[in-house]
């Protein structure tokens, strides 16, 4: 029968080995440290960017404001409801000037296809139903452009956005609307603008930009 010991190797200098996983780990501990404070100060850094580059309110109603400026990717200078899917949701558009639209164009810099109808909405009185129907856009596209055709002869400066956005996976952001009129297709855009709810409405909102994408 063989008999095995269990033997432990003791360095000769014990000390210096000692002193060697000591300096080691003190040296993980300084790196870890860096790393984040490397981390912290980068972001700190990337917030800074942010808010410079997508000054407020972002989300807000008011970003549907004036020309197009989002551009066809998800940006906070775009309006978007405070849920994604969470109700129906509407916008609506005031424009300095009264006009007979011969269309409506809306563009939707992310997660479009969910407009539904587009009335005329007057301080007083009924609403009058100016397009309804299926969006020009669909959901499948990341972005694009609803040209809605209007027939009737309504003269309106202010029109009320209805979105099926439960339809429609997603945040259905609304960078523009503008109405098209006129012999020469000119094209006025909303000067003001409110919405059944918004993004921006919460409080402590936080903004993410990476690779070109703005997460919420």
């Amino acid at each position: 029968m063989k008999y095995y010991e269990l033997t432990i190797r003791i360095p000769k200098q014990p000390w210096r080995w000692i002193r060697f996983r000591i300096v080691t780990i003190l040296l993980l501990i300084v790196i870890l440290a860096m790393g984040l404070a490397w981390y912290r100060d980068h972001a700190r850094l990337t917030s800074e960017i942010d808010r410079l580059t997508y000054p407020g309110p972002h989300w807000e109603a008011s970003q549907a404001t004036g020309p197009p400026n989002s551009g066809t990717s998800e940006a906070p200078t775009a309006w978007c409801s405070l849920t994604a899917d969470g109700q129906q949701e509407w916008l609506v558009l005031e424009y300095d000037d009264s006009v007979v639209p011969k269309a409506i164009v809306v563009h939707e810099n992310h997660g479009p296809g969910a407009l539904r109808r587009v009335s005329h909405l007057p301080k007083f009185g009924a609403e009058t139903t100016l397009w309804e129907g299926t969006d020009p856009t669909p959901p499948t596209a990341t972005s694009g452009v609803s040209r809605l055709p209007i027939i009737g002869g309504v003269k309106t400066n202010r029109i009320k956005l209805y979105l099926d956005s439960p339809a429609v996976q997603g945040w259905n952001e609304i960078d523009a609307v503008g109405l098209v009129y006129g012999d020469h297709n000119q094209t006025i855009w909303a000067q003001r603008a409110t919405a059944s709810s918004s993004w921006g409405e919460q409080s402590g909102q936080t903004m993410n930009f990476s690779g070109g994408i703005l997460t919420r």
